[in-house]
């Protein structure tokens, strides 16, 4: 590579990196999920990185009830507000919990906690508290959570009735009532996952380790939906380049529902069977695990969604054949017509979904159409290497990579109705 272009890649890639927030660094809570009084009892320790300032905003299930938080060694005060609307664009049911350290005090902070949650008929997509099937995680924000705090880790030690197995979005070992789940890696949620029924299937290589978690399903579509994901996930590498982690776990949650969200080397996803639709939407999920570096509740979102559909349709045409492909681009283009840019929408337009993922994707295809697949799939690679974040970064990547002018078409095709 050319120095300049050199410099230029490692420009974008430092331009990419987070910029320095408040953030929790680390959970090491012990869980109580207790079913029949459905309810969670936790306590434990927070690491916060209070940065310049003395106050952090968290965010914690509006049905909870705080026994203490206070600093280990230097005072805490808290207000937790159960009026005041979430400020976390996914996160409804969540209230603001503020905490405040003496003035002066070192900025990383270790904090502990104990609270109770009242879980009482919670029963939403992606969050239940359910005889036959528990999910809590950052949607039901039964741990305290801070919006820009995407890379932490986390030790969670988890008793519940023995009739139950637990898995979840990290590590798990344990049995008869007592898990341990650990993140040694940087993630952006706590998911806890708990069934009488859980079963599991897993494949452990020199490699890779991919595990699948379910409870409903019929043995051969357990086998196919396994087989399934593991062709995404080295296509997927080979597409787009190698995972900083080997490590793919999915949960199927018993349900009609549909639909499912991807963390660091987790996924959890709805249905009751193996068919074209659960295919589909795994690979979107899968993708995610390249394409998971933008804002997600803003326009820049579309980074993470377009790129994670486009490589849905790449999917489909690899295995399903290219007429299925095409019908699906020509569904996208029908279903695009007529919507606003995306330029700048807002994240919670009611075309947003379309905008960021149909739309976004079409457009990534004329991309590749224009400068040759095999010189896209290298600049794709280079993207997910570099984590690119933001529109401006892609822009100045492309520019680089191909010209002036497909960077000023890629542009105008982004602002354009």
């Amino acid at each position: 590579m050319p120095k300049k272009n050199y410099c230029f890649v490692l420009l974008i890639l430092l331009l990419s990196l987070p910029l320095k927030a408040q953030e929790v660094r680390n959970y090491n809570l012990s869980v109580n999920l207790d079913i029949k009084q459905n309810a969670v009892h936790v306590e434990g320790a927070m690491k916060i990185d209070f940065k310049d300032k003395d106050t952090i905003a968290l965010v914690l299930w509006k049905q909870t009830t705080i026994r203490t938080i206070k600093g280990k060694r230097t005072k805490i005060a808290f207000r937790f507000d159960t009026v005041a609307p979430s400020p976390i664009l996914f996160v409804s049911n969540g209230r603001v919990l503020t905490l405040t350290k003496k003035a002066g005090s070192p900025a990383l902070q270790t904090v502990l906690v104990s609270y109770d949650c009242h879980m009482k008929g919670l029963d939403r997509w992606a969050q239940t508290f359910l005889d036959e099937w528990v999910e809590l995680n950052m949607y039901s924000a039964w741990y305290p959570l801070n919006n820009e705090s995407k890379s932490f880790t986390s030790t969670i030690d988890i008793t519940m009735d023995k009739a139950y197995k637990v898995t979840g979005s990290g590590i798990i070992s344990g049995k008869d009532g007592h898990w341990l789940m650990k993140q040694p890696w940087k993630a952006s949620d706590n998911v806890i996952v708990a069934s009488k029924e859980l079963k599991t299937k897993q494949k452990q290589t020199s490699k890779s380790h991919i595990e699948l978690n379910y409870s409903t399903l019929k043995e051969n579509e357990a086998d196919s939906i396994f087989t399934e994901c593991q062709f995404m996930f080295d296509l997927y590498t080979k597409l787009f380049g190698s995972q900083d982690s080997t490590y793919f776990k999915l949960a199927v949650v018993p349900t009609d529902e549909g639909g499912g969200y991807s963390r660091k080397n987790f996924i959890s996803w709805r249905t009751n069977h193996f068919n074209f639709n659960t295919r589909i939407g795994l690979a979107h999920e899968i993708a995610h695990f390249w394409w998971n570096h933008a804002n997600t509740t803003t326009w820049e979102d579309w980074l993470n969604e377009s790129f994670a559909d486009y490589s849905k349709l790449l999917y489909i045409r690899e295995r399903i054949g290219n007429r299925v492909f095409k019908l699906n681009i020509d569904f996208f283009q029908k279903r695009s017509k007529e919507t606003p840019p995306i330029w700048g929408l807002n994240r919670n337009n009611e075309k947003a979904d379309i905008v960021f993922y149909q739309k976004g994707a079409l457009i990534l295809y004329d991309l590749s159409q224009k400068v040759g697949e095999a010189k896209f799939f290298e600049f794709l690679k280079e993207v997910s290497t570099t984590k690119v974040n933001t529109t401006d970064r892609l822009l100045s990547l492309v520019e680089l990579r191909f010209s002036k002018e497909i960077r000023e078409w890629l542009e105008t095709q982004l602002k354009t109705a």
